[in-house]
């Protein structure tokens, strides 16, 4: 299926950029971010995941206060067009690998946040991960 990003010059396969190159069940892009006091009294955790082969979304927002846990969870069917929100949360890019931006919506859980993450340095490649399932020796 076609989506308004086949309409940029992205592709790292003749596919549409809604297929992945992998057929694996468990392939996706996933984001993560969390930050916490220098004292370790405040923590805050958030994700959010895109699971194209099982068609699947899902999010979290997390804030432990005074040893305490408040969490927000969503999870549905992922859009076509690859959108970053579900549910109250949602993931902004305001400035491609310079600035990200979490926010929670109001929710019945009551937690709210509008998080705003700036890089400190440039953006560094990873090295790549790959797990080998009955490697035979």
């Amino acid at each position: 299926m076609l989506t308004p990003f086949d309409d940029y010059p992205i592709h790292q396969t003749p596919a549409p950029i809604a297929q992945p190159v992998s057929a694996d069940p468990n392939h996706y892009d996933r984001y993560w971010f969390n930050g916490y006091d220098r004292d370790g009294e405040f923590f805050l955790g958030g994700a959010m995941g895109h699971y194209p082969n099982r068609g699947v979304i899902d999010a979290a927002f997390s804030v432990v206060h005074d040893g305490v846990e408040h969490s927000v969870f969503a999870s549905g069917q992922m859009p076509t067009d690859r959108s970053t929100r579900i549910g109250p949360l949602r993931i902004e890019i305001v400035e491609p690998l310079r600035t990200v931006r979490y926010v929670v919506e109001d929710n019945e859980h009551g937690v709210t946040a509008d998080v705003t993450f700036r890089a400190r340095t440039e953006a560094i490649e990873e090295p790549r991960q790959q797990i080998v399932r009955n490697n035979v020796r």
